[in-house]
């Protein structure tokens, strides 16, 4: 018979002895047993039985020496062994309350050249306070020296607390870690999920022997919340202010309408000096004729100044009145908004029947 049909058939007959060794379930009959019987934990927990784990022990126990014997000549027939001997501890493990199982664990995988996973079994007994002699707690923490040099620690430090820390689909633990994490070299990409915060990936690179520190943070998910508005409710919302009205036209126009003012005063008596030399009993017929010309050329020129002065001076108010003072007189207003429509009921006796009014 071959070897792994040895292997397989040492599992198979182990699995039904120990199935056959198993309290029997019922479907609700009442079963006399000597005594009352233990009600089975419904957390999900594995159930202890001292018995099933002694099982289990000797079944892994078997299989290591089948895996040692075909070390040498048939290699992947001892690591189905090995693999199978893990699977037997590790239900030993569950079983029992031996912490000490945990040592005879880690040494099957690091035949098996899982390494990281052995330091953890390893710090598991090294770092035991009872229930493992001092001589095998001292055997552990040498162990667990060695895997170290070959292996990464990485103590994470994440906020909130109940982080769910998973490496692809395995779950790794939860915050806050008791113990720093255990990798073999290489690179991770590590997802931080939390319940109300964002979820966030974080890259490791592990080299051998090397001891990390990572801090983290978690944002939290950011809750916005949208009032809908009233129905049929108004809303004031600030109109945009007028512009500013510039004053400069203003003086211009009063600027212009003083200077040609005074213009029309000089040129004025300038006209009214020509008309006196004009009507002089000693005046000559030759400067009556000039001062007759000149007198009346300064006359046009002061009628024309005072047109203008009338009509600058009628610009600059009328800039100031229908301008600036307008402007003054409505400042930005409050634009209240108003349902489209706004219907209410009435009735209109001589009319005979009910009417509506409405603005739209």
């Amino acid at each position: 018979m071959s070897g792994p049909r040895i292997v397989c058939l040492a599992t198979a007959m182990l699995v039904a002895h120990v199935a056959h060794a198993a309290p029997p379930e019922t479907g609700g009959g009442d079963i006399e047993m000597g005594g009352d019987p233990e009600p089975k934990p419904d957390d999900g927990a594995p159930v202890k039985d001292p018995k099933v784990a002694k099982k289990w022990l000797a079944a892994a126990k078997e299989l290591v020496g089948k895996g040692d014997a075909l070390a040498k000549k048939k290699p992947d027939d001892a690591k189905a062994a090995y693999e199978n001997a893990v699977i037997a501890y590790t239900k030993a493990i569950e079983a029992g309350d031996d912490l000490g199982v945990n040592f005879q664990l880690a040494q099957v995988e690091d035949k098996l050249g899982q390494t990281d996973a052995a330091a953890r079994h390893y710090r598991i007994v090294a770092t035991a306070k009872t229930g493992v002699p001092p001589a095998l707690v001292k055997q552990a923490q040498a162990k667990f020296d060695d895997a170290t040099t070959k292996v990464g620690l990485v103590t994470l430090t994440i906020t909130p607390d109940g982080t769910t820390i998973a490496n692809g689909a395995v779950k790794l633990g939860k915050t806050p870690l008791t113990e720093p994490l255990i990798f073999m070299p290489g690179t991770y990409t590590l997802t931080l999920s939390s319940d109300g915060y964002q979820p966030k990936d974080t890259e490791l690179k592990i080299e051998a022997g090397s001891e990390s520190e990572r801090k983290l943070d978690l944002e939290p998910i950011k809750m916005t919340v949208e009032t809908p508005p009233r129905i049929g409710a108004t809303e004031e919302t600030p109109a945009q202010p007028p512009a500013q009205v510039s004053k400069l036209p203003m003086y211009i126009g009063a600027g212009a309408a003083g200077a040609l003012l005074v213009t029309s005063v000089i040129t004025g008596l300038t006209a009214n000096s020509w008309h006196n030399t004009f009507v002089g009993p000693n005046t000559s017929k030759d400067e009556r004729t000039f001062a007759h010309d000149a007198g009346r050329h300064w006359a046009h020129v002061t009628d024309a100044c005072l047109v203008g002065t009338v009509l600058a001076g009628g610009f600059a108010a009328a800039w100031y009145v229908f301008k600036i003072r307008a402007a003054g007189e409505h400042p930005a207003e409050t634009v209240r908004i108003v349902p489209k429509v706004d219907m209410i009921p009435w009735v209109q006796p001589d009319a005979g029947g009910l009417g509506l009014a409405g603005s739209f």
